[in-house]
């Protein structure tokens, strides 16, 4: 009976803390997938989107306007910064080159129909393009935590002497536009601190304010980093580093810089769900894709669309296979990836390309890679032998129990005996 008690606890141990280890919480979730829904409108006023030029800095004479215009319309035109009125008819979807001077304006567009007017106006700034050899991109800085670097002279490692307050910065940028970011250097030593600021493979995309740099004790100083495209560049996906260095080791700042045609006729964007945003080596990621008939709405065309998996070096990790789509608006994809099985830990880039003839247009979103810790079977023995151990003390002190209950219980009755018989002596 004992060893079949011991046996069957043991059984009951093992499966509980094989759950506990190994076994998944199931949680509800709200589904994050876009639901499709048509809206109808009843008539009203005109409902109007400027595409382009957006609250942006750009660089030349020319900007893009590009627009479109809902609901029934009479009449539309523009003017700029309070001109002349300059008439676009009865044009509801387009896209002309518009030349100004340096400096800051204001776009404002109007149309009207039997309801009455509408109007929106759209303010940016206009700037001399940077020198040449220089080239590209946009901003949106991503934040971080300060990173490591290399070695230092004399045995072992030092404590680092500095720390940047960001891992990555990452820009987009339509050709011609500029954008400023910046990001903070910190001296965590007690003497005065001289560092190197440099770019690498961003000389085509960026300036920086300083190239070296004193720092006291303590002391922190923020960096300026002017990213810009000019309207020749390419449009692409550009990645690069900005280095800090100072006698004893150099960190890291990945760029990643996005140019974004001019003149588009497609556009797509690419987005990974937040719970993916940290996922392990083969996981499967959920992606939400969105493809945007800019230039021929109205017309389905069919586009090829391409996903594939790149390392910050821009080495192809993974291509998955293309598949060509209808697009007459907008049309809104969810697809669900399987990530390979051998990744090293670290940033990637999810790349979407979508192709019309000789047009093209990219878009990315980052996700990190963590690797799972192995699973530690010596722990989970470790577990049960301490379980086991505490059941096998459980059932001795409970024997020893039963043991010294028996013992005073035939020692009672043992007494009890010997006094009958003591009795029934003096009787007789």
């Amino acid at each position: 009976m004992k060893k079949w008690l011991i046996t069957w606890l043991f059984v009951l141990s093992l499966f509980s803390i094989i759950g506990a280890i190994t076994g998944e919480t199931i949680t509800g979730e709200a589904s994050q997938s876009p639901t499709n829904v048509s809206v109808f409108i009843e008539p009203g006023l005109p409902v109007i989107y400027i595409y382009s030029p957006l609250n942006a800095t750009y660089q030349g004479t020319d900007f893009l306007f590009n627009y479109s215009i809902r609901n029934d319309l009479n009449q539309s035109w523009y003017n700029l910064d309070n001109g002349a009125n300059v008439s676009l008819g009865i044009l509801k979807d387009s896209s002309l080159t518009i030349s100004s001077s340096f400096g800051f304006h204001t776009l404002s567009l109007y149309a009207n129909n039997s309801m009455g007017e509408n109007s929106k106006n759209i303010s940016f700034t206009l700037f001399q393009e940077p020198p040449p050899g220089s080239s590209s991109s946009s901003s949106s800085s991503s934040g971080g935590g300060s990173s490591g670097g290399g070695g230092s002279s004399g045995g072992g490692v030092s404590a680092p002497s500095f720390e940047l307050d960001k891992e990555i910065i990452e820009v987009s940028l339509i050709q011609g536009e500029s954008k400023k970011d910046s990001f903070i250097i910190k001296n965590l030593g007690r003497r005065d601190l001289t560092l190197k600021v440099e770019l690498e493979e961003l000389e085509n995309f960026a300036i920086i304010d300083k190239a070296k740099i004193l720092l006291g004790p303590g002391e922190s100083k923020s960096i300026d980093v002017n990213f810009f495209s000019l309207s020749t560049f390419p449009p692409g996906i550009y990645v690069g580093k900005i280095n800090v260095a100072d006698e004893n080791r150099e960190q890291t700042i990945v760029a990643i810089v996005e140019v974004k045609p001019r003149i588009a006729l497609f556009d797509v964007g690419v987005e990974i769900l937040k719970r993916d945003k940290k996922s392990s080596q083969g996981d499967e990621i959920s992606t939400i894709i969105e493809l945007t008939n800019i230039g021929l709405r109205g017309t389905a065309v069919d586009v090829e669309l391409e996903l594939s998996i790149l390392d910050l070096d821009k080495d192809l990790i993974k291509e998955y296979s293309k598949e060509t789509l209808a697009v007459k608006d907008e049309l809104t994809l969810n697809r669900k990836l399987r990530l390979p099985e051998i990744m090293a830990d670290g940033t990637y880039l999810l790349v979407a390309d979508l192709k019309y003839e000789n047009i093209s247009a990219s878009s990315y979103d980052s996700f990190e890679i963590i690797n799972k810790e192995p699973f530690n079977f010596l722990l989970l023995l470790l577990i049960l032998i301490i379980i086991l151990s505490i059941i096998i003390l459980m059932l001795i002190f409970r024997d020893k129990k039963n043991n010294k209950v028996k013992r005073k219980t035939g020692s009672k009755e043992k007494s009890r005996v010997f006094y009958k018989s003591t009795v029934q002596e003096e009787e007789d």
